[in-house]
């Protein structure tokens, strides 16, 4: 099974480089490719950027929706290339630091939900899923969409996608985006809508068509507490420079780092350290 990633550059540079993108790239196109083919899809400036980062791949494709791609939405181009895939593949961001091979049994298969109301019914929860889905609804979505029998209380997060089906998944996003044309996804600037698209609404669909999936975790297994601590398996650990993190990484099956542009100090020690280990950038 491939290990696929996708990349429009949306940021500056100096964006990219003060949240260690390109770190975190790094390491998580090494670690996959310990498991897995991994290929990326680009346009020839992606293709270019991560050649002179000595980001590399088993394979490069330079995708045509991705060169006419100028919108803001960053799961429209995810979608692109998963949209033209015919052989089985996961699809991981470039903040996930692989363990495993990813593998499943199902059709298609998450790494965790996003949001699950159907078993943590705390408030936090309940802010995130009106901050980031309920708005995008009311706001853009009841346009294209009259749904009130959806069910709101489970979304899936799309940083490790595993797909035995593409076809499936391909006809699934083709209708996604037939559906919203009227936003002119492939120009549109609104980017807080990126989730609503590509988790939310493939999520629905796959309800609506009864289709078998898995996660991998019922919970993300590793979470930010602050700069210095974070949740591995809800074990509390302090990630000072010292003590690294690289023995705590290796009891998960995969590591996602969603949210850590808002942990510079983590970033700036940790990850370094952590990708020293692996293979310096």
């Amino acid at each position: 099974m491939d290990a696929i990633f996708t990349w429009k550059r949306l940021s500056s540079y100096k964006e990219l480089e003060s949240t260690f993108f390109w770190h975190y790239a790094k390491i998580s196109t090494q670690t996959a490719g310990k498991f897995h083919n991994t290929i990326l899809y680009t346009d020839e400036e992606g293709r270019k950027d991560f050649e002179r980062f000595g980001i590399g791949f088993n394979k490069v494709i330079v995708l045509p929706e991705l060169e006419s791609f100028k919108g803001s939405i960053f799961s429209i181009p995810k979608i692109y290339a998963m949209i033209q895939r015919k052989e089985p593949y996961v699809h991981l961001d470039f903040d996930v630091f692989t363990n495993i091979t990813h593998t499943s049994n199902e059709p298609i298969a998450f790494g965790y939900p996003e949001v699950n109301l159907k078993v943590f019914t705390d408030i936090n929860e309940i802010e995130y899923l009106n901050q980031n889905y309920l708005n995008s609804y009311k706001e853009e979505f009841y346009k294209y969409y009259d749904r009130k029998d959806w069910d709101w209380r489970l979304v899936p997060n799309f940083g490790v996608f595993i797909v035995n089906n593409p076809s499936l998944v391909s006809d699934i996003f083709k209708d996604i985006l037939n559906n919203i044309e009227e936003l002119k996804p492939n120009e549109s600037k609104e980017h807080k809508y990126a989730s609503f698209i590509e988790q939310f609404l493939f999520m629905r669909a796959v309800e609506d068509y009864d289709i078998d999936y898995e996660f991998i975790y019922d919970a993300n297994p590793f979470t930010f507490k602050d700069q210095n601590f974070v949740y591995v398996k809800d074990k509390l650990v302090n990630v000072s420079y010292t003590s690294g993190l690289y023995k705590h990484l290796n009891t998960l099956k995969f590591t996602h780092f969603h949210g850590y542009k808002k942990y510079p100090v983590f970033n700036n020690t940790i990850i370094k350290k952590l990708i020293t280990k692996e293979n310096p950038i």
